[in-house]
């Protein structure tokens, strides 16, 4: 009963909308959780591999450690959501993103995409533009910093945090060589609604 309620209250956490100075201790923490995750479906996808602005050495973020989980295809997706399970994760589908199942738990988002799928490519082009370039990380880490402290304990200061973000992430993937006529639906959402708040 205790495990039970554990897990229980565990997966009913809100996590808050802070951004932290980098801490070397992300990349430790993505080696840990790599081998957990390895360890409960390794034999099911093909790469396990850290993403998001915690896995660029240097920048400020949220300290929430993405997770990239490569598959060839959703074949196994039950086994894999059984796996993950075990080791606390809860899967919460799409999630709003097509051609992306993802998994979360206190401290780590766990996205699990196609090898190859525009979802993998984009976010890959996004990222190492980043890395690349200290002009781009640096004007991302002061919006999402401003974007933080505007939006903190607000309700829905989660979604308007990232909405509000979409003008320069595809300004950046723009920069970085990404097709702008080739965005999913949710970023197309996005844009379409920073406009109307844009003429509001």
């Amino acid at each position: 009963m205790a495990l039970h309620f554990l897990r229980t209250r565990q997966r009913k956490y809100i996590e808050p909308l802070v951004v932290c100075d980098y801490n070397p201790i992300w990349a430790a923490n993505f080696k840990l959780e790599q081998q957990n995750i390895h360890k409960a479906i390794g034999s099911l996808v093909v790469s396990i591999g850290h993403i998001g602005s915690t896995s660029i050495p240097g920048m400020a973020a949220k300290p929430i450690i993405d997770i990239e989980i490569l598959v060839n295809d959703f074949s196994q997706l039950n086994q894999c959501i059984q796996g993950m399970d075990h080791i606390n994760y809860v899967h919460k589908g799409q999630c709003g993103i097509e051609g992306r199942e993802y998994f979360r738990k206190l401290g780590y988002h766990a996205h699990m995409v196609q090898v190859g799928s525009d979802e993998h490519l984009r976010k890959k082009m996004f990222l190492d533009y980043l890395r690349n370039n200290e002009d781009a990380r640096n004007e991302y880490v002061e919006l999402k910093r401003s974007l933080a402290k505007k939006w903190f304990e607000r309700i829905n200061g989660q979604y308007h945090y990232n909405l509000e973000k979409t003008g320069l992430i595809l300004d950046i993937l723009g920069r970085a060589g990404w097709d702008l006529d080739n965005l999913p639906p949710y970023l197309i959402k996005h844009r379409n609604e920073m406009k109307l708040k844009s003429k509001e």
